[in-house]
């Protein structure tokens, strides 16, 4: 049998924990570590070959307190498109 429709398009949905080093809130001369989370979801397109283009959308959060006073505060939105070689077609 003939595959008629090939597939071209990988969608993702994600999300993950890190490390962030920021400067201070008030002491920008001053790094506080903290940890983060994020959010991502995007598109990934096969053009030919095993070469295509992504397109994904991240929100990264991230809040720590010290003594009940700020010190990170870091919520951001953000999109991304890139040029991608796909191992798994």
């Amino acid at each position: 049998m003939t595959q008629v429709v090939k597939e071209r398009a990988n969608v993702f949905l994600g999300g993950g924990i890190g490390g962030l080093s920021a400067p201070r809130i008030g002491d920008p001369g001053t790094m506080e570590r903290g940890f983060l989370f994020d959010l991502v979801g995007g598109v990934n397109v096969k053009l030919f070959w095993k070469i295509g283009v992504y397109i994904e959308g991240k929100y990264i959060y991230c809040k720590k307190t010290i003594n009940g006073i700020k010190v990170i505060d870091f919520s951001n939105p953000g999109a991304l498109v890139g040029i991608s070689l796909n191992f798994g077609w």
